[in-house]
């Protein structure tokens, strides 16, 4: 899983599935698109879930600080992204390569995400959201 903090909280991104623990091929996809969140030295499940899989060896993610927090969080292994403000999860434009196995950081207080292993490209996600 991808980790990032937001709001001040700690949250988990995707991940994988222990196979001797999940029998269930719906429970194990269940998995990949799901939001945790640190509480009490316990990772719990909020409930909330990403709008696409996401496993943090292949995609990234990074805060960005605006009105508040929201997390970019970038598939890796296609050119699909999605921010996450602690309630909700919403797709952003896509990058225009897939960024497998890349890091993301903040350049200019924009999420910029760097190379990975089959482009060397770097790619500012400049986005604007409408905070209401």
């Amino acid at each position: 899983a991808g980790s990032a903090l937001l709001n001040g909280e700690i949250y988990f991104f995707g991940g994988s599935h222990d196979n001797k623990k999940v029998k269930n091929l719906k429970k194990i996809c269940f998995y990949h698109f799901k939001i945790g969140k640190l509480e009490s030295c316990e990772i719990v499940d909020t409930g909330k879930r990403l709008l696409q899989t996401f496993y943090s060896d292949y995609g990234s993610a990074v805060t960005v600080p605006e009105l508040h927090d929201e997390v970019v969080i970038c598939k890796g292994d296609s050119a699909a992204c999605e921010t996450f403000d602690g309630e909700v999860s919403v797709q952003i434009p896509s990058t225009k390569k897939a960024h497998q196995y890349a890091c993301m950081a903040l350049v200019n207080n924009q999420a910029t995400i760097i190379a990975g292993g089959a482009t060397a490209t770097v790619e500012t996600l400049a986005f604007r959201f409408e905070k209401y």
